[in-house]
């Protein structure tokens, strides 16, 4: 009997506020969206689930429309503040759940972030931000502790500045990261799908 192939698991980082990422990064805004497209049709291509966050706005909206128009599947976490909880507000996104394919609720912010970066294959990174930057120290937290099940942290190398990520994570996640051109995504997660 044939063990049968699990699809790939994919989770999205990006910022979502363009105006922001394209004045920090000095991309013109006209320029980002045709590269998101790319990422989500590269996604797509390669069979992946695109699991994003449920504030779709932004890189994970521009990613996150072009993986599902490419047939690909979009997930999205989301969780639900309760009258008692101190977490933060959830009713401003809550909306955005009818533009996905599936959803997994998770009981807090705390557990939605660190889910988005723990349970994918691989994690890929379309562009910084404040936000992005706390989910990639939750991989590092990981990485530190053994936790996870992510594979590998994959760059888009026109999305980040200097084509790089910061030292500050750069250094702790070391070798755990892949930077790729745009033109070899498709590619590189192909490559990943079987291992």
């Amino acid at each position: 009997m044939t063990e049968l192939k699990k699809n790939l698991e994919v989770s999205l980082l990006g910022p979502t506020n363009l105006k922001k990422f394209s004045a920090i990064t000095g991309l013109d805004e006209q320029a980002i969206a045709p590269l998101a497209k790319k990422v989500g049709a590269a996604t797509a291509k390669s069979g992946a689930i695109l699991t994003v966050v449920f504030n779709y706005a932004g890189m994970l909206e521009l990613v996150g429309e072009a993986h599902k128009k490419a047939g690909g599947t979009l997930r999205m976490l989301y969780t639900e503040k309760t009258p008692d909880s101190n977490d933060w507000d959830t009713a401003p996104y809550e909306h955005h759940l009818k533009e996905a394919d599936e959803t997994e609720k998770l009981p807090s912010w705390h557990h939605m972030l660190l889910s988005l970066v723990s349970n994918p294959d691989l994690v890929v990174c379309a562009g910084l931000s404040a936000g992005v930057l706390a989910e990639l120290a939750y991989m590092k937290w990981n990485m530190a502790e053994k936790r996870g099940c992510v594979k590998k942290l994959i760059g888009i190398q026109e999305l980040l500045r200097e084509s790089a990520f910061p030292p500050e994570i750069g250094i702790d996640l070391g070798e755990f990261i892949e930077i790729v051109p745009l033109a070899m995504l498709s590619e590189t997660l192909t490559t990943w799908k079987n291992r």
